[in-house]
């Protein structure tokens, strides 16, 4: 009980900070209605959404662009192979240290070892449609977040290590009552989500 209590109040004070990244190939309206569900779930169980984007290697239509934005993502059109662009954008995110936890959207298969090991240095999470996931692909995450499950999920991601902290900060009991300051809102400036490395892009 009080190891729960304990854990929820870390997510509340030590705040994550979280980037998101698609694959443009596997964008549907499930996914797309899906998203802001995904936002309010980081948002109250992990911590503060940095980056957001669906990474497409072609010109969107209209009415696909507004639905990406309305769902608070931003969409990067990658002049370049669809998975080379993926691959750039996820290191991007890794090397410069943008995220303490990276959830992707990919059935990319031949990306296994990188997923391998950038889940050394980083929380890696996949999210998907797909109910019979590839094993190989499924064990190269922390977690599968499945998208008719995502009201189920949880972020069980807080370890006793991680509580150590609290613990030796011996905090009196009135301090993890159930009743807490919520997190100020975050206002995000869609122009600004999702800045990425044209230098990696542009091979420089």
């Amino acid at each position: 009980m009080i190891e729960n209590i304990l854990a929820d109040l870390y997510r509340r004070i030590r705040r994550k900070r979280v980037a998101i990244l698609f694959s443009g190939d596997i964008i549907s309206k499930n996914v797309l209605e899906a998203l802001p569900k995904l936002q309010d779930k980081i948002r109250e169980e992990v911590g503060d959404l940095k980056i957001a984007e669906i990474i497409n290697n072609q010109t969107l239509s209209s009415a696909n662009f507004e639905d990406i934005v309305h769902s608070g993502f931003t969409s990067k059109i990658i002049p370049t192979h669809l998975e080379l662009g993926f691959l750039l954008e996820v290191y991007d995110i890794v090397l410069t240290n943008k995220a303490d936890l990276l959830i992707l959207g990919t059935e990319s298969k031949s990306l296994i070892p990188l997923f391998q090991e950038i889940k050394k240095d980083i929380s890696l999470y996949i999210i998907t449609e797909d109910k019979n996931i590839n094993r190989a692909l499924s064990e190269s995450f922390d977690g599968v977040i499945q998208l008719d499950k995502l009201e189920e999920f949880t972020f069980d991601n807080v370890s006793i290590q991680e509580l150590a902290p609290l613990l030796d900060e011996n905090l009196p009991l009135a301090s993890t009552k159930l009743v807490y300051s919520q997190p100020s809102s975050n206002v995000y400036d869609l122009a600004n989500i999702g800045t990425t490395s044209d230098e990696i892009i542009n091979g420089k």
